[in-house]
């Protein structure tokens, strides 16, 4: 049977009868010829880091074996990615999936693990008030919803949202005032707002008094150079 390839079938029944296994023997012909059989790949993964506070990045890692041309990662938030060995930035808090199919000559195949990637709220300044919360300022203890108590400590901005509202308000809330006479020494530099200013209200500052020569001696406050508006977020 030169040049040809023998294929031969041998049916027999096992010690169950119910089970019937069928044996094909595939056989090269004399001039060398042979089938080649292309197993599919086994997919195979992992991640680093699996849990984290948001926005979380993971490292995903291909361990797959086999023959190996194509690969397709799905995160679970609908994001995928087709690369070997892909990050992905999990935004928001959650519980996710993660499959990954690789294909190759000899077919494709998937593995999914569930509830794989868990993503968390931060509390870094362990105020008890978390990202998730609503914690504008994460960094500090005295911002957070429902922040009664405003902070004076100057910052650059010029302002805070200390209660995470979406409004700013000025660096200083103390009002100024002068005296006594005759000294009408500055005791407080401040503004002439006398509590936290609205959106859009206009305060001066003082950093001095003067004395009311005319009539019945006073002190005065003045701001000759300086106003602010309450600005909004």
């Amino acid at each position: 049977m030169e040049g040809q390839q023998v294929v031969r079938m041998a049916r027999a029944r096992s010690f169950c009868p119910q089970r019937i296994v069928v044996l094909l023997v595939l056989m090269a012909g004399c001039h060398g010829d042979s089938v080649v059989l292309h197993p599919a790949p086994v997919p195979l993964f992992e991640v680093s880091p699996s849990e984290g506070n948001a926005p979380l990045t993971v490292q995903f890692t291909d361990l797959s074996t086999g023959e190996i041309t194509d690969w397709r990662w799905e995160f679970g938030d609908g994001a995928f990615s087709e690369e070997r060995h892909p990050a992905h930035v999990y935004a928001d808090v959650g519980s996710y999936s993660v499959s990954l199919a690789v294909k190759g000559p000899g077919g494709i195949n998937t593995m999914r693990k569930n509830n794989f990637v868990l993503v968390g709220c931060a509390d870094d300044d362990g105020d008890g008030v978390t990202v998730c919360d609503g914690d504008c300022d994460d960094g500090d203890t005295r911002v957070h919803p429902g922040q009664l108590e405003f902070f004076a400590t100057p910052r650059g901005s010029g302002g805070y949202d200390f209660d995470c509202d979406g409004s700013t308000t000025l660096q200083y809330p103390v009002q100024g005032s002068c005296g006594p006479v005759p000294g009408c020494e500055t005791v407080v530099d401040g503004w002439t707002c006398d509590s936290i200013p609205s959106c859009g209200e206009e305060c001066w500052w003082f950093n001095g008094c003067a004395l009311e020569p005319m009539g019945e001696p006073h002190c005065s406050e003045y701001a000759p150079t300086e106003s602010r508006t309450q600005a909004c977020r």
